[in-house]
């Protein structure tokens, strides 16, 4: 599923290593923290360009949606979506 997908894609070509913590984590209970730590502010980091900043946060959000439509069905575990097409 996000192996199409252009917001990752975008924080991939810039930041593989973050790119990959985000695959990583997509269907784990910590996927939330691990965004926001990333998203948030950390005096010990550049920060992130504009343009990665915001595809980090269509990652967050597509992921939240995901989690709230499996809860809304009863779903124990996340429904992929195919953003694919």
């Amino acid at each position: 599923m996000l192996d199409n997908n252009f917001a990752l894609a975008v924080v991939h070509s810039r930041y593989p290593h973050v790119g990959n913590l985000i695959k990583e984590h997509w269907d784990e209970p910590d996927f939330s923290a691990v965004m926001d730590d990333l998203l948030n502010p950390d005096p010990k980091r550049q920060g992130f360009p504009s343009g990665v900043f915001n595809a980090l946060r269509s990652l967050a959000l597509m992921h939240e949606m995901e989690v709230t439509y499996a809860c809304s069905k009863g779903l124990q575990s996340q429904m992929p979506l195919d953003l694919g097409h």
